[in-house]
Parts: C-alpha cells; sequence; structure tokens
C-alpha cells in the first residue's frame, strides 16, 4: 500500500517513545497491534523508502516494513492443471493413484507472488523440445543475435558463436540448427518446467513465462556422447543463461564433463541434475553429473504422490541436495498431443562409459527459476585420482 507502513517497536519501548520515533519522521499512526507490538502507520507515499530506512536506524525499532499488497493464491485455467498433482496435491486420483493432499511444491502459493519472468531462461540439455507444441511455443527462447530480417535461415553465423542460424538452440545430435525432440523426454521435462500458464489450454508450468532454451544432445533413443553433453552445456553458458536442466546421466567419471560444469559454477551458473533412478546410494556410488563435486550442481532425487521418496530414486544425505515430484507426472507430449501422464517407472541408465541416457523420466529434475544456492558438497565425493 503506497505510503503505508508496518512498525515493529522493541520490547519495553513506552507509548511515549513510540510516539517519538512516529513523530520524528513525521509518520501518522492509524492501527495498533498491540500482541505483536506494531503500529501501521501513514506517510507521504514519495517518503516510503527514506522513511523506513531511517526507522530501520532507530535503536527502538526492531523493523519497519511496507504494508505490502497481497493477492489469492492464482489457479490457471489451463484444463488439465488439475492433473499436475505436484504442483496442487489435493489427493485427486493421477494415474489411478490418489495422494496425499498437500504433498507438493505450493506451487499456488508461490504464484501469488509471482508466475515466472520471461527474463529467466532455462535451458533443457536433452532430447530436443517439441518447439511448435502449442503450450510451448510462446516461451522458447529466441537468439536475438540470429533474429534480425532474414538472419533465422541465411545460413550466416550472424552472431559469431560458432553455429550456424542458431535462433532457436541447436541439435548437437544432428550438428543444426533444429532441436525439435524425436523422443519426448526433453518436451516433457520443458513442459514441467514452463508450459505456458492460465492460457486455457493443456497443462501449466512451474513457471508461466520463463523461457525454455532447446539443446538437443540425446537422439530418438535417449543416448548421446560426452562430447556432444559438453558442447551444450558451454553453449548455454556462453549465452548466459542463469538455468541449466540435465535429466540425464551415467557412464563413468569425466574430468571433462566436471571442467565444464565448474566453468558454470564460475560464471554463476545453477546446474539442477538428476540423482539418477537406480535405488542407489550416491554417497558410496556416485552418478555423473549429479556427484560432481561442484558447488551449483543441485542434485534432484524423485518424491511421489505421498510425499515419500520414489522407489526407484537415488538418494544420499550428501549427494542428493533435495526431491521434487516425480512419479504420475502429466506434462507435455512431444508432437502427438498436448499432454500425456508418465508413470511411476524407473528408465534405464546406458552403462558405456562413452554414452550417457536420459533422466528422470517425470522430469523431476525441474526446478522454479529463482535465486537457488546449491549446498557445497563435501570433499569425500571427489572420485578417486585414476592412474
Amino acid at each position: 500500500m503506497p505510503g503505508s507502513i508496518i512498525v515493529g517497536f522493541k520490547a519495553h519501548v513506552s507509548a511515549k517513545g513510540r510516539s517519538g520515533v512516529l513523530g520524528a519522521v513525521d509518520a501518522r499512526p492509524t492501527k495498533r497491534f498491540a500482541q505483536i507490538d506494531s503500529t501501521v502507520v501513514s506517510v507521504s507515499p514519495a517518503n516510503t523508502s527514506w522513511t523506513i530506512r531511517t526507522l530501520e536506524q532507530d535503536p527502538r525499532v526492531a523493523y519497519a516494513e511496507p504494508n505490502f499488497v497481497l493477492h489469492a493464491a492464482d489457479v490457471p485455467n489451463d484444463p488439465s492443471f488439475p492433473q499436475e498433482w505436484g504442483l496442487d496435491n489435493t489427493g485427486q486420483q493421477v494415474n489411478w493413484t490418489s495422494g496425499t493432499p498437500d504433498a507438493d511444491i505450493d506451487a499456488k502459493e508461490a504464484w501469488s507472488v509471482s508466475t515466472g519472468s520471461p527474463d529467466v531462461t532455462v535451458a533443457v540439455i536433452d532430447t530436443g523440445v517439441d518447439v511448435a507444441h502449442p503450450d510451448l511455443a510462446q516461451n522458447i527462447w529466441i537468439n536475438q543475435g540470429e533474429n534480425c530480417a532474414g538472419c533465422r535461415t541465411n545460413g550466416i553465423d550472424d552472431d559469431g558463436d560458432g553455429y550456424v542460424d542458431d535462433w532457436r538452440g541447436w541439435d548437437f545430435v544432428n550438428g543444426d540448427n533444429d532441436p525439435t525432440d524425436d523422443n519426448g523426454h526433453g518436451t516433457h521435462v520443458a513442459g514441467t518446467i514452463a508450459a505456458a500458464g492460465n492460457n486455457g489450454i493443456g497443462i501449466t508450468g512451474v513457471t508461466w513465462n520463463s523461457k525454455i532454451m532447446p539443446l538437443k544432445f540425446l537422439g530418438s533413443d535417449g543416448s548421446g556422447s560426452t562430447e556432444e553433453a559438453i558442447s551444450a552445456i558451454l553453449y548455454a553458458r556462453a549465452k548466459g543463461v542463469p538455468i541449466l536442466n540435465n535429466s540425464w546421466g551415467g557412464g563413468d567419471f569425466s574430468q571433462a564433463v566436471q571442467d565444464a560444469i565448474e566453468l558454470t559454477d564460475q560464471s554463476g551458473e545453477l546446474f539442477v541434475a538428476a540423482a539418477g533412478n537406480d535405488f542407489t546410494n550416491t554417497d558410496a556410488d556416485p552418478f555423473w553429473p549429479s556427484s560432481y563435486d561442484t558447488p551449483n550442481i543441485l542434485s534432484v532425487g524423485a518424491g511421489d504422490q505421498f510425499d515419500r521418496r520414489a522407489w526407484f530414486s537415488n538418494y544420499g544425505p550428501r549427494s542428493v541436495d533435495l526431491s521434487a515430484p516425480g512419479t504420475n507426472i502429466y506434462s507435455t507430449c512431444a508432437a502427438t498431443s498436448l499432454s500425456v501422464t508418465l508413470p511411476s517407472e524407473r528408465p534405464s541408465v546406458n552403462a558405456n562409459p562413452e554414452l550417457v541416457r536420459r533422466g528422470p523420466a517425470a522430469g523431476s529434475t525441474s526446478t522454479t527459476p529463482s535465486a537457488v544456492q546449491a549446498p557445497r558438497r563435501g570433499s569425500s565425493l571427489r572420485p578417486p585420482v585414476q592412474s
């Protein structure tokens, strides 16, 4: 509320003392909360910020804060939103399973603060994305360096980044500028993160408006090479993307991949990674890339509709940072339809160290774009020195 401030006083400040504090900044009391020793005051709207700063410097004041404008929790009009138990679990039945009410991420409560910003981009490093999907198209990232008149298809590297006509991401599998999903996994993950919200169709993402950068390094069979993974990571970093989503893993320890991730840490990006789906304690048996000892890695396991760890999810008090909804996830489907539910099944992980295969089928590594600081891992997670 412009010109309205709530002032809390420290214990034992007398009525005369409170009056003196408020009078010194020309603040007029309008309501008193005796139970919490605070007072609502009115000031000139133009002086609100100055008044708060001045009051905070007074030793008799515990706090001074704006009288914030609050809103009812936003509920999107997307018809399949009731199927998205991970956002709002009412105990509804999804894929023949009724879960525990409120075993969710409290998305509606978060949306009363923000439904996401188009200024935040999430790189989906995966099997690609159905960029024409009606619930995703408006939230696909556009490379402004390749977006001038005729630049998208002129066969010239207009922005000088080494990739020709990469106006909406890149396909590292086929070496071209069409990161279209031919597997389905990346599209499902992208919808969980940022399907357009409140647009009257399909589902809604955790963030309604943020942008998705499609970076395809996994092919139609869900596998790809270390080389292509590194290329995608470095591409996202070069574009200044703040969040890199990595729902994949497997193979052996790779110093090259760790070096690439460490570069993203140095430039301040958040590297969100699947904890893996082998029902394994990754403190003892690491899963790459989520187990690399790099501070910006957020390792995410899968939870179910009952607020329990999904039966297949990897775990580890030092190597897994948190869990997110990861079973029976209703999200966007590549090419064929608006949305599909992926059941609680454990995808396989290719053991070939030269290949990596996709992670949680339910896109359980998705995270709300926000300022998140991943906990620093302990040195015990560093791989042994190779001879």
